[in-house]
């Protein structure tokens, strides 16, 4: 019997030992990262919504240390959303440290679920305050109101999608790693200390649930969409006991946030952060998996009639619109796909072949594209995932 059980262990790991190591050696490692700026007449800076710092209190970092990484991994912003509490912004910890520009946020713990905001200078709600005041108080600032954790059942927001929500999670790292099976947590482990960053597509998975709630909501109007890896530095095991572990820098690696701007990044801290926030408010950006490929210079654009618009931009007149989706030099070695969609339903998929993907829409709605590609799997075959998410634009109804 001990000598059938440590056969079959045997034969187990080598299983397991010979996909990881397939696995090693078919996984891309992580690309090589752009600073961003001017792309074909905008410019292109990428960064995280939604990390945490020692301000958290149950996350690890200063400032000062989440900043160097950040510029690192070829950052340009960083905004961290504190749990319950806006301490570093009032201990003036925004504005540009190593090159990056970092900016504070809270991450607001409600009965329905969570809420980020970004650009508030004041944060007065109260846990057991009701939603509303939260709400009310973040738009009173000019604050960019955010869902986060939209794909975990035990988090998810289970209120209203109120008016004054301007946007949500539509990938959360967090969230895939709770959701990914024990057995791909177990790669992730295992090819961690030999492939880092990119030992985390091995829980990544296409957020199906999260991206049809972002449809439904973008039908009745804009809604933005984010990604957030929600980087603690710290897992817990047992009781109070603690693993220092992954790396911000790991995951800042992963995927990013890129906002686009139609002139560069302002010098001072005080501009540049209305920048940022006001592309993150209007949708003006696209989240890539980054360690796929720097999809630094995509664009997701539209005419219609005299009207022009990008990503979270809504083209009113009437007619068709011509569309325009133009890919980075990194998406040579994918061979990806270009997902067509209206309102969150499929129109068509276009095969990337190295000239801009163009396709014409007559009907009102929300269109948006994302870009998909193959990686494999661990025992073999290859599995379609997400590379490029595009915010939508909007076709207005004829008046």
């Amino acid at each position: 019997m001990r000598r059938a059980l440590f056969l079959v262990v045997v034969i187990a790991s080598l299983i397991l030992g010979g996909a990881l190591l397939r696995l090693g050696l078919m996984l891309p490692r992580a690309a090589e990262t752009a600073p961003g700026g001017e792309v074909n007449g905008h410019y292109d800076y990428a960064g995280i919504v939604h990390g945490h710092s020692g301000f958290s209190g149950d996350a690890y970092g200063s400032y000062d240390d989440l900043a160097g990484a950040a510029a690192t991994q070829g950052l340009r912003f960083l905004a961290l959303t504190e749990h319950n509490n806006l301490r570093a912004t009032l201990e003036g910890m925004e504005g540009w440290h190593h090159g990056v520009l970092m900016l504070s946020g809270v991450e607001n713990s409600r009965p329905e679920g969570y809420l980020l905001a970004l650009g508030t200078r004041s944060y007065q709600t109260a846990r057991a305050d009701a939603t509303d005041r939260f709400l009310a108080e973040a738009a009173a600032q000019d604050g960019v109101v955010l869902i986060a954790h939209p794909s975990r059942p035990k988090w998810q927001w289970s209120g209203q999608i109120d008016s004054r929500i301007a946007g949500m999670e539509i990938l959360d790292l967090a969230d895939c790693f709770y959701a990914a099976p024990l057995l791909d947590k177990l790669a992730l482990v295992l090819l961690y200390p030999f492939r880092r960053a990119s030992a985390f597509l091995m829980i990544y998975d296409t957020p199906e649930a999260g991206l049809q709630r972002w449809d439904a909501v973008n039908v009745t109007r804009p809604f933005v969409g984010t990604y957030g890896p929600d980087f603690h530095q710290s897992i817990g095991l047992v009781g109070s006991l603690k693993l220092h572990w992954p790396p911000a820098g790991d995951l800042m690696r992963f995927a990013r946030d890129h906002v686009l701007l139609d002139r560069p990044l302002a010098a001072d801290a005080p501009g540049a952060r209305g920048q940022i926030l006001d592309g993150i408010g209007r949708g003006h950006l696209y989240v890539s998996v980054d360690l796929l490929g720097d999809a630094t210079g995509f664009m997701f654009a539209a005419t219609r009639g005299s009207a022009q618009g990008w990503m979270g931009d809504t083209l009113a007149g009437t007619g068709a619109a011509r569309f325009r989706v133009d890919l980075p030099s990194s998406a040579q070695r994918l061979h990806p796909v270009v997902r067509i969609l209206r309102d969150g339903v499929e129109l068509e998929r276009q095969p990337w072949r190295g000239q801009p993907v163009e396709f014409t829409g007559a009907q009102p709605g929300a269109y948006r594209v994302e870009v998909r590609v193959r990686v494999p799997r661990l025992f073999g075959g290859t599995r379609e995932i997400v590379w490029i998410y595009a915010n939508p634009i909007s076709l207005a109804a004829a008046p």
